[in-house]
């Protein structure tokens, strides 16, 4: 039996909320495990993706939309903080084997 499609937004509305032939506490575990699929980093992005393929559709609503913005900020903050964690690891050398590493990189490696 397949009751939803990861990262389908809505799917859950769709497919099982009105559904009489779905007890409430499959319907509750049904919910929860959903959920679980978008707790975490990957899920957000997903999320995010989701909602952007419904606004280029033209099929978000304002709810949405305000949710999608929440996720893209979050989206930002998190590649950021990914990107800058990947530039303290950077060592910079010339032809010759010097480092020559950013005075300001070499800085921020130091903070951690």
């Amino acid at each position: 039996m397949k009751l939803a499609a990861e990262h389908e937004y809505g799917i859950y509305a769709k497919t099982v909320k009105n559904n009489p032939d779905i007890s409430d506490e499959d319907k509750k575990y049904i919910f929860d495990q959903l959920k679980a699929n978008f707790e975490g980093e990957c899920s957000e992005v997903g999320m995010y993706l989701c909602m952007a393929k419904k606004k280029k559709e033209g099929t978000i609503t304002p709810e949405e939309l305000k949710e999608q913005d929440k996720l893209r900020k979050e989206y930002i903050r998190l590649f950021r903080e990914g990107f800058k964690s990947q530039l303290k690891t950077i060592k910079v050398v010339d032809e010759k084997g010097n480092d020559i590493t950013p005075e300001k990189l070499k800085r921020e490696k130091l903070k951690n």
